[in-house]
């Protein structure tokens, strides 16, 4: 019974979220915000990958302090009519974007998985913060490479889907 009202609060939270993400996509959409964004994005640089890593950054940064689920319920309506706009396969954005959700959760102070791995080990949250550097420089190095190769991305999708 216990694991059953633990099922129903925890699939209640997650439609409620759901349902709230549709809602606010659809006004994003009503009101033009990621067509006007895309104007705007597309006024720093005509080059696709520069203006992913500008949405990178963006996300990285939000990422420090809002898990991944909110995460995509609030910016891929914001920033998926973007990116396909400028020729962007979808699959690549969202590989993209759980690279730096996982930036974001390492990040020092408010990386969720920083005060996981404190409450494991039992360090403090500086000594933690020190070991996860080289994992956000991986990567970091990682998101990179993707943004600027993103055939590594979408080997597996166009070798499975065609």
């Amino acid at each position: 019974y216990d694991a059953l009202a633990g099922t129903l609060r925890l699939s209640g939270t997650l439609i409620i979220l759901v349902a709230a993400g549709f809602v606010f996509a659809r006004l994003l959409t009503i009101e033009g915000i990621p067509q006007a964004l895309g104007q705007k994005i597309s006024l720093v640089s005509d080059h696709p990958q520069v203006i992913l890593l500008i949405i990178m950054v963006f996300m990285i940064f939000i990422g420090t302090w809002a898990e991944t689920f909110s995460q995509i319920i609030v910016l891929t309506p914001i920033f998926l009519p973007v990116v396909t706009r400028l020729g962007i396969d979808p699959i690549h954005f969202g590989v993209l974007f759980v690279v730096c959700a996982e930036i974001g959760f390492l990040t020092p102070p408010f990386g969720a998985n920083l005060f996981v791995a404190m409450k494991i080990s039992g360090n403090t949250l500086e000594e933690i913060s020190k070991s996860s550097l080289p994992f956000i420089l991986t990567y970091t190095i990682v998101l990179v490479v993707l943004v600027f190769f993103p055939d590594i991305s979408l080997f597996l999708p166009r070798l499975l889907f065609g």
